[in-house]
């Protein structure tokens, strides 16, 4: 039997015991499709196969995503939309407690679902976020957190092979241009028109992080990379040109 518990997750009772499985952060503005959108996705996991832990996880995350919207059939998501989300790796980080590093459920499932060449966003507190877009939201108050610690603790366990910043922040912000700079120093830094951060590229984002930053342009753009070293060590593989110098 699994039973869904709204923000608390769903729970698995068999008659070896219970299991609990932790609900998918998002940011909620209606929950009445949300059972209705996590049976569909349960049947459809199991369906195809999938075991009762994995078909778990991918209907938490199709209820969550029916959260982000107003009303029922309008709520529904896309199958793209909720395998965006999904992947059963993350769920590994939920069953216990991390000793270190970042603890928030929702960012942890962001890092570990980057694919090569997605992009998130860490954003300030007034950043206007598209609703189809996976939101992180971890603002307190005002600068808390903030873009620097927020940036830091990203960069400790997502490789990021480019970083994007609004043009206008080295005139208007320059301090946190310095920060940004600092903390993703030997990275590629660009920028960018902080009108196509707001418009084109907030849409197509991976995920948003919303900080609680009072920071004037304050939007990064971070761009997923892999591990050179990693990807190339098997015999035969050779390293491409534009990889040589990421291998020392």
């Amino acid at each position: 039997m699994v039973v869904t518990q709204a923000e608390h997750g769903s729970l698995l009772l068999t008659k070896e015991g219970r299991r609990e499985f932790p609900a998918v952060a998002v940011e909620v503005a209606d929950t009445t499709g949300a059972g209705g959108a996590f049976t569909a996705a349960l049947a459809v996991a199991l369906a195809e196969g999938k075991d009762i832990a994995t078909a778990i996880r991918f209907a938490s995350c199709s209820g969550a995503l029916a959260c982000t919207r107003l009303g029922v059939i309008s709520a529904l998501r896309y199958r793209t939309e909720v395998d965006k989300l999904f992947d059963p790796v993350l769920y590994s980080l939920t069953f216990e407690m991390k000793r270190h590093g970042i603890l928030n459920l929702g960012l942890n499932q962001a890092i570990a679902a980057m694919g090569h060449g997605d992009y998130l966003i860490v954003c300030d507190a007034g950043f206007p976020i598209p609703s189809e877009v996976p939101r992180i939201d971890l603002a307190v108050i005002p600068d808390l957190p903030d873009i620097e610690t927020v940036l830091t603790a990203i960069n400790r366990e997502f490789i990021a092979e480019k970083v994007a910043y609004a043009a206008e922040m080295a005139q208007n912000n320059p301090r946190l241009k310095d920060k940004v700079d600092r903390i993703f120093a030997g990275v590629e830094l660009t920028s960018v028109s902080h009108v196509d951060i707001l418009g084109t590229l907030s849409h197509k984002a991976k995920f948003i992080v919303r900080t609680g930053a009072f920071d004037p342009f304050g939007n990064i753009l971070l761009y997923s990379g892999v591990d050179v070293k990693q990807w190339f060590t098997k015999p035969g593989t050779v390293v491409p040109d534009y990889y040589r110098a990421r291998m020392k």
